[in-house]
């Protein structure tokens, strides 16, 4: 009992953090486009920001809403096993809806690589098209 329930517990604490990580890192990409926004619109179109930021916004309130139902079914879970129940009846297969379980396998993944591949990109086009005084070769 005491492995299950801390195993619930654990599950719950890591879909909290992961709801916090995709709240933070979106906040903080927006944020920093915002602060530099007149460099950003040197290198990209207003719409490519925009859409960037929109796509990136859109996929954490996946994050955040898969993690929100998945964290309210375990806590089910807990509350029904501490009340007595067997863990079968406690957890049954078929109580989390197809939509959050597609959700939960595919918003996290899909919005780090999003993530990634995004900074790359803006990173690098930002280096291509930025002029530097003459370096010094080796």
């Amino acid at each position: 009992m005491d492995a299950v329930t801390g195993f619930l517990q654990e599950r719950m604490v890591t879909a909290y953090q992961e709801q916090t990580w995709a709240v933070a890192l979106v906040g903080s990409i927006n944020l920093f486009i915002a602060a530099h926004a007149g460099l950003m619109l040197t290198c990209f179109r207003k719409w490519v920001l925009q859409t960037a930021l929109f796509t990136a916004s859109c996929c954490a309130l996946l994050i955040v809403l898969s993690r929100h139902f998945i964290y309210m079914y375990y806590d089910g879970c807990l509350k029904t096993l501490l009340a007595g129940s067997a863990f079968a009846s406690a957890c049954p297969s078929g109580s989390l809806s197809r939509l959050t379980g597609q959700l939960a396998l595919y918003s996290g993944v899909s919005f780090y690589l999003l993530i990634v591949v995004s900074l790359y990109l803006f990173a690098a086009r930002l280096i291509a098209v930025t002029e530097y005084p003459a370096e010094k070769r080796w």
